[in-house]
């Protein structure tokens, strides 16, 4: 049985997002995270942009106690200069300003650095470690972790291929899982984990992701 789940908001539904309406009660207790992936464009770094498809989001959100949220600063929306660092600093001071019940996740394709400086000033701003993010961006796994590991609050497991390559089922990556695990146990990660895996057939969810359970259950009884 899985622990929580994640749940996605994007463009195609974003206004009938059932997250936003009044149906998803029994859910709200599961969810870890609120996800923006509507927010994955350079528009990201437009504060009118923001206004309909960030904060007045976010403030649906707390009103149903909704208090997780996660940033998703990857492919268009990556942290590019500094500039773009002070800027989501200043949507998190921002949001946390209006919401100090509010823990935001930066989950991010830049580098360790760029990420340490959009994390460090507030204990309520967090990092989401990808695995297939940092794989496709070619960083190195065991330098990435030490340096952000005390903000690694969860680990979304994806397989991917070097060199921006795309998401692939599990095994046909360039994603070394057991390396992963196994420097996490050693710095004794005691935080969730997210399947984020390409997706299965159509009509074949519940078996596919029984699957990677299993798959993932055995690699952290492993070294955990």
């Amino acid at each position: 049985r899985l622990s929580h789940l994640e749940w996605t908001v994007d463009n195609k539904k974003l206004n009938n997002n059932p997250i936003f309406l009044d149906n998803t009660e029994k859910f709200h207790k599961k969810i870890s995270s609120i996800c923006f992936d509507n927010l994955v464009c350079r528009d990201f770094y437009n504060l009118e942009f923001l206004k309909p498809n960030l904060f007045n989001l976010v403030e649906l959100l707390v009103q149903k106690d909704l208090n997780y949220i996660t940033l998703p600063l990857v492919e268009e929306a990556t942290l590019r200069d500094d500039s773009d660092i002070n800027f989501v600093r200043k949507i998190t001071d921002i949001l946390l300003e209006r919401y100090s019940c509010l823990e935001i996740n930066i989950e991010s394709d830049a580098s360790a650095e760029k990420i340490k400086q959009v994390i460090k000033p507030n204990k309520n701003v967090n990092f989401t470690y990808d695995t297939g993010n940092i794989t496709a961006s070619n960083f190195d796994h065991r330098r990435y972790i030490s340096l952000l590991f005390d903000n690694i609050t969860n680990v979304h497991l994806k397989d991917r291929k070097h060199n921006s390559g795309p998401s692939m089922k599990f095994g046909y990556g360039d994603t070394d899982f057991n390396f992963i695990f196994k420097t996490l146990s050693e710095l004794n990660y005691s935080n969730i984990f997210t399947l984020q895996m390409v997706r299965g057939v159509e009509g074949e969810e519940f078996n596919y992701i029984k699957d990677l359970s299993h798959t993932f259950k055995e690699l952290y009884e492993k070294y955990f």
